[in-house]
C-alpha cells in the first residue's frame, strides 16, 4: 500500500522502487533488534514477543538528532475517564528516558545511552547552574509552558486538553540518580568517553550532595507542597554511589564529601523513611504512606532485594496498594480529585522484586496478566483500571515498556538461578517430642486456654511472659507429637474448625518465640510462612492453615496463587464454604490481631461471633452521626465478610447493638467506609 499526501498527486513511485525501501525497512528493524540479542533470549518463554515489541516502542519514541525520548506519544488521553488528570507527555522527561535506555542498555543497546547522555552533559555544562530541568522538549529546548485548549472536548469528555507541562518547573532531586545508573553502565563498557563525560557527571553529584537534605515534588510530580519525599533521599545516594563507583573505575577523585553525604542519606532513609507500624518503607518522612515507587530502592541497589525491610515493604505495598495483582502508586491526598488507576510501571517494578526475591511463579503469573493487558500488539498505557479492563492515560508510554524489559529479563534470570541451585524448605520445624503420646484436638485447645488465662495481656499474648515461663517448650511439644495425629479423624465443620484455628494461633505464637522476635512479626521474611509444623507426613504453616484450609485455599492479601497447587494431598482438609468470622478468631500476634480465641466443636457459633464483636469494638470506630465506618484492616484485605461496602456494612451490622445495627442495615449505602492501619509489631515482645 501507497500513501499519497498533498493537494496534487506526487510523482508515482515505481514498484520495485517501493519493494526495496520495504526490505531495507525491514531489515533495519532486524539488524536492531539482533543487537539486543533478542533472538538468542529463549528463556524469556511467553514473555519473549513483549519484550521485543517494547524494544520497538522505546527506540519508535526516540528523537535521534539529540537523543532524546518522548514519554509517550500523546496528550491528555485521561488517568480516569471524564476527570482532570490529563498531561501532555510528548516531551523527554530526564527520569523516563535515562531509566529506558537503562533496560535498553541491559539487553544490548548502547548509541542510545551515549547519545542521550552526550546531550546531558552538553546541557547541563551550558547552563548556569548544575541544575537540570525534569523534563525538555524533543528538540532539547526547555520551555514548556502548559496551557489549556478549551474548545476540545477531551477523550471521552476528559478536559482539560493540555499542551505544555508545569512540571518542567518543580524541583526533582531524584533524575539524577537514574541519569548516573545509565552513566555507569555506559562507562563500564567504553571507558573512552570518560572524559567528556565526566565533569557533567561530577556537577550531577556535587548537586545531590548539596541539596539532598531540601524537599522536593518527587517522581510523582503531585501539584502540591514540596515533601522530604523517601523516593528523591534514595536517588541523591544513588547519584552519589554511582558517581564513587565510576570514579573508582575510572582512577579519578571523587568529588568533596561524597562518601559523607551518601552515608548520611542512607542513616536518615533507614530512620525516617520507615514505618515501625506498617513495617514498610513511606511516602515521605515520619508517615505511614505507602508508595510504589519504594520498590525502586532494591531495583536501584540501595537495599538487597532480599532484606528483611524490602520483603516487608513489597508484602505491605501488595496488601495496601494492590488490585487482582496491579499496584496503584499511591492512596494519598495528591490535591486533584478522582482517582488515577493502578500504575503499571509500579505493577512491572513489583514483578521485578518477586522475581528477585524467589516468587518465581507469582511473578511469572503477574506478568501474564501485564501481557493481556498490551493485547497482541503489547502496546501499553500509563495505567490500567481493573474493573473496566481498560488501558488508561497516554499511550504508549515509555515508562511501561521500559519496566516491562527489566521485569522479563529478570524473571528469565532468576528461572535460571532457580535452576541451578535447590531451594531448601524454609518452614520452620518444633523440635521432636519427647514421651508424650500425640496431641489430641482437645489437648490444643486446652493448651491454648492456659496461654490465654496465665500469659495473655488483655487477651493478647504475652511474650515475654510466654518466654520467661517455658510455655515455648511445651508449645513446641504438642506441635511437634502432631507428627502422629490424622487429621481425617476430625468430624464435622465445627471440629475442623476449632482444631484448625486453635493450631493455627499456637504455631504463630511458637514462631514468634523460636525465632526470636524482638519487635514485628516482619523482622523475619515471611514469617506467616515460616512459623508451621508437621501433622502426618504433610507441612502446614501458618499461612497455609490460614488461608489454604480455614479460607478454603483462597489467596492471601495481595497474591495470586493459593497456598496449596492443584493437586496438593493438604487440599483435602480445606474448609468450604468458610467462615467468614474466623478471621477474628485467628490470632497473629500483632497489635492489630484479634486477641486470642480458644474454639471447641460445642460453642464454636457463640465463640466466633463474641470473637467478631470483641475485635469490632476494640478497632472500630462506627460513626452514625458522621455517616462513616472506620473498620480495622482485615476488611480491606479480605473479601470474606462481602465483596462491595455495603455487604461489609451489613456483615459488620450484625455484630454491633441493636440500635447502630438498625441504622446501618436501614441505611447501608450511606456509611463511608475507612480501614484503620494495621500496626505490625508484636503486642507485647520477649524482653531482651
Amino acid at each position: 500500500m501507497r500513501l499519497h499526501f498533498g493537494a496534487s498527486e506526487p510523482d508515482p513511485l515505481a514498484e520495485g522502487r517501493a519493494e526495496h525501501l520495504l526490505v531495507e525497512t525491514l531489515s533495519f528493524w532486524r539488524d536492531w533488534l539482533h543487537k539486543s540479542g533478542t533472538g538468542f533470549f529463549n528463556e524469556l518463554g511467553p514473555h519473549r514477543v513483549p519484550v521485543i515489541r517494547s524494544l520497538l516502542v522505546l527506540k519508535l519514541l526516540c528523537f535521534e538528532p539529540q537523543g532524546t525520548m518522548a514519554a509517550a506519544a500523546t496528550t491528555s488521553l485521561p488517568e480516569e475517564i471524564g476527570g482532570v488528570r490529563n498531561w501532555d507527555y510528548r516531551y523527554s522527561w530526564v527520569r523516563d528516558t535515562a531509566m529506558a535506555l537503562t533496560a535498553l542498555f541491559e539487553v544490548g543497546h548502547f548509541e542510545e545511552v551515549q547519545s542521550y547522555l552526550g546531550w546531558l552533559e552538553e546541557v547541563i555544562l551550558k547552563s548556569s547552574r548544575n541544575e537540570l530541568q525534569v523534563m525538555y522538549r524533543m528538540d532539547g529546548s526547555g520551555t514548556l509552558d502548559e496551557y489549556e485548549l478549551p474548545h476540545l472536548q477531551g477523550y471521552r469528555g476528559s478536559a482539560p486538553v493540555r499542551i505544555g507541562n508545569q512540571a518542567a518547573e518543580q524541583k526533582q532531586f531524584s533524575i539524577y540518580g537514574h541519569v548516573l545508573i545509565a552513566a555507569h553502565l555506559a562507562l563500564s563498557r567504553d571507558r573512552d568517553s570518560a572524559p567528556r563525560m565526566w565533569q557533567g557527571l561530577s556537577l550531577m553529584c556535587d548537586f545531590a550532595r548539596d541539596h539532598w537534605r531540601e524537599a522536593d515534588w518527587s517522581i510523582w510530580e503531585i501539584r502540591g507542597e514540596p515533601r522530604h519525599y523517601v523516593h528523591s533521599k534514595v536517588m541523591c545516594w544513588v547519584t552519589l554511589d554511582r558517581g564513587l563507583r565510576i570514579s573508582r573505575h575510572l582512577g579519578l577523585p571523587p568529588g568533596e564529601g561524597w562518601d559523607e553525604a551518601r552515608d548520611g542519606i542512607a542513616g536518615e532513609v533507614h530512620s525516617r523513611g520507615w514505618s515501625a507500624t506498617r513495617q514498610a518503607f513511606t511516602m515521605w518522612y515520619d508517615s505511614d504512606t505507602l508508595d510504589g515507587s519504594a520498590l525502586l530502592m532494591s531495583i536501584s541497589d540501595f537495599i538487597p532485594f532480599d532484606d528483611p525491610r524490602m520483603i516487608a515493604t513489597v508484602e505491605a505495598l501488595r496488601m495496601d496498594l494492590g488490585e487482582e495483582g496491579f499496584l496503584y502508586r499511591y492512596r494519598a491526598d495528591d490535591g486533584l480529585p478522582g482517582r488515577d488507576g493502578t500504575f503499571l510501571a509500579c505493577t512491572l517494578w513489583l514483578i521485578t522484586n518477586l522475581a528477585k526475591q524467589g516468587e518465581i511463579e507469582e511473578a511469572d503469573l503477574l506478568l501474564g496478566r501485564v501481557n493481556q493487558v498490551g493485547g497482541h500488539l503489547h502496546l501499553l498505557a500509563e495505567e490500567y483500571d481493573p474493573t473496566w479492563q481498560e488501558q488508561l492515560g497516554n499511550f504508549p508510554q515509555a515508562f511501561s515498556h521500559e519496566a516491562y524489559i527489566v521485569a522479563a529479563t529478570s524473571l528469565a534470570n532468576a528461572r535460571a538461578d532457580e535452576r541451578r541451585r535447590p531451594q531448601p524448605s524454609e518452614l520452620l520445624l518444633p523440635d521432636a517430642p519427647h514421651g508424650p503420646a500425640a496431641a489430641t484436638p482437645e489437648d490444643l485447645a486446652a493448651l491454648l486456654a492456659e496461654v490465654a488465662r496465665d500469659h495473655a495481656r488483655e487477651g493478647y499474648p504475652d511474650f515475654g511472659g510466654l518466654a520467661a515461663s517455658g510455655m515455648r517448650e511445651k508449645i513446641a511439644g504438642a506441635l511437634a507429637s502432631l507428627t502422629s495425629f490424622d487429621p481425617e479423624t476430625l468430624a464435622g465443620i465445627p471440629e475442623r474448625t476449632s482444631f484448625w484455628c486453635n493450631l493455627h494461633t499456637l504455631v504463630v505464637i511458637h514462631g514468634v518465640l523460636a525465632l526470636g522476635l524482638r519487635v514485628s512479626v516482619k523482622e523475619v521474611p515471611r514469617f506467616y510462612r515460616r512459623a508451621g509444623c508437621r501433622i502426618g507426613v504433610e507441612e502446614f504453616s501458618a499461612e497455609a492453615i490460614l488461608h489454604g484450609i480455614l479460607r478454603g485455599n483462597r489467596p492471601a492479601p495481595g497474591w495470586l496463587l493459593p497456598p496449596f497447587p492443584p493437586g496438593d494431598p493438604r487440599l483435602r482438609h480445606s474448609i468450604r464454604p468458610s467462615d467468614p468470622r474466623v478471621l477474628f478468631a485467628a490470632c497473629t500476634g500483632t497489635v492489630s490481631s484479634p486477641p486470642v480465641t480458644v474454639l471447641t466443636p460445642a460453642t464454636l457459633d457463640a465463640a466466633l461471633s463474641h470473637a467478631l464483636r470483641h475485635y469490632l469494638a476494640r478497632q472500630a470506630r462506627l460513626d452514625l452521626a458522621g455517616r462513616k465506618l472506620t473498620l480495622p484492616r482485615i476488611f480491606k484485605w479480605f473479601d470474606d465478610p462481602g465483596r462491595s461496602a455495603h455487604d461489609v456494612a451489613v456483615f459488620v451490622a450484625g455484630y454491633t447493638d441493636a440500635a447502630t445495627a438498625r441504622e446501618i442495615r436501614e441505611h447501608p449505602e450511606s456509611f463511608e467506609l475507612e480501614y484503620a492501619e494495621y500496626d505490625w509489631r508484636l503486642q507485647a515482645p520477649p524482653r531482651a
